[in-house]
């Protein structure tokens, strides 16, 4: 049972596992982005304020409910309904009716849905004055960030 931040998260996937992991131990998570000045994708660390750490992680804990109810055998709709955070509840609820309204394809309970605040837009790839590129790739070696640091 995956513990982060003193919360058991027992239903996400293993790259938010990872992603929670990251930011207890560096404050910070990794991801990879479109860079404009390479003109491809490129790996980067995204540091996070105390602030967004906690409405991530209470963000992130949310889903994981949400998750667990859904493995229950409740339908969608009923396990956003079951969210013990009330903002998280409500950002859910709202992201999901903005899909519908906007006819978008994807899944309307996906983890952005989940976000709190501008924390979509940070984990997403729209706030790039907060990105810090490190390399074009990443191999999964923690070896190579302590080579770049």
């Amino acid at each position: 049972m995956p513990e982060f931040f003193g919360k058991t998260f027992d239903n996400l996937p293993q790259s938010l596992n990872k992603d929670l992991r990251d930011l207890e131990q560096e404050g910070c998570m990794y991801a990879q982005f479109w860079n404009d000045d390479l003109e491809k994708f490129a790996f980067c660390r995204i540091q996070f304020k105390p602030s967004e750490i906690v409405k991530y992680v209470d963000s992130l804990k949310g889903y994981d409910e949400f998750l667990e109810y859904v493995s229950k055998g409740y339908d969608k709709y009923e396990a956003v309904e079951m969210v013990s955070d009330d903002r998280v509840k409500r950002t859910a609820k709202d992201y999901a009716q903005w899909v519908q309204d906007n006819g978008h394809p994807q899944d309307p309970y996906c983890p952005a849905a989940f976000y709190l605040d501008h924390l979509e837009s940070l984990v997403c790839g729209t706030m790039e004055d907060r990105y810090e590129f490190i390399q074009e790739t990443y191999s999964g070696d923690r070896h190579c960030l302590v080579e770049l640091v």
